[in-house]
């Protein structure tokens, strides 16, 4: 089942124009999966995901390795980094304008 929430937007009518103020954009996901060197699934990895203002989404791989960030903003810049007891990972910066898909991190060792 799905809800929508509707969000009233304010107007300002200028000469027979109309011009729309304030309004958010929707979020996008974001997902993929983590491995190890040789392509195997790593799972009960926590990811953190960063953006400028210090806000932090977290995630954890499902025993496949997969993961996903659901309703990120767009149009930021996003520290990307994993944590896991066996493995390490390279953080990453990433920027997206919509979903991002099949992002996949690659453990270190």
């Amino acid at each position: 089942m799905f809800t929508t929430q509707l969000t009233e937007i304010a107007s300002i009518p200028v000469d027979g124009q109309v011009t729309i103020v304030g309004g958010t954009a929707a979020g996008a996901d974001i997902s993929g999966r983590v491995i190890n060197q040789a392509g195997w699934p790593i799972s009960k990895v926590r990811l953190f995901l960063r953006d400028g203002n210090g806000h932090v989404w977290v995630a954890v791989t499902s025993p496949f390795g997969y993961y996903r960030f659901q309703d990120i903003p767009t149009g930021e810049t996003y520290l990307l980094a994993a944590d896991s007891k066996r493995y390490t990972f390279q953080p990453r910066t990433i920027s997206f304008g919509d979903e991002m898909t099949n992002l996949d991190i690659i453990a270190n060792q």
